[in-house]
């Protein structure tokens, strides 16, 4: 059903630099990109071990990297932040419940500006990972 998905990659923003993300130094998240014949859908979820800017923070240069450096079409990508368990700091017997929102830029040619956050169906992007077959992309 789907042509790829990525194998749990931890995804550097380090070597980015722009005069107003700074902080973007030594950032990482956990990266799966998902196709199929229609869409792209990429899930970058936020890291507790990421010594770097949250992937919220640094959605504009995360999503133009990603596109540039994966050649996506931004036209067919959707772009989905996910907070989990793996997000936050472990507190013993503290569950943390998943949440995850479509993010959308405005794109000048390979540069997404003006991102928007809208809420997404957890159970739409659980269902799209269940079903998605894993090949490692390069």
């Amino acid at each position: 059903m789907y042509a790829y998905q990525t194998e749990s990659a931890i995804f550097d923003l380090s070597n980015i630099a722009t005069p107003q993300m700074t902080a973007i130094e030594n950032a990482v998240c956990h990266l799966r990109i998902i196709q199929n014949r229609t869409a792209t859908f990429v899930i970058a979820t936020e890291l507790a071990t990421n010594p770097g800017m949250s992937i919220t923070n640094a959605a504009e240069v995360l999503a133009s990297k990603i596109a540039k450096q994966f050649h996506l079409n931004p036209k067919t990508t959707r772009f989905i932040e996910h907070y989990g368990q793996e997000s936050y700091d472990h507190e013993e017997g503290r569950k943390r419940v998943d949440t995850y929102d479509e993010v959308t830029f405005t794109w000048n040619g390979t540069g997404a500006t003006h991102p928007v956050w809208k809420p997404a169906e957890a159970k739409e992007i659980q269902q799209l990972l269940k079903k998605s077959k894993r090949k490692i992309v390069n």
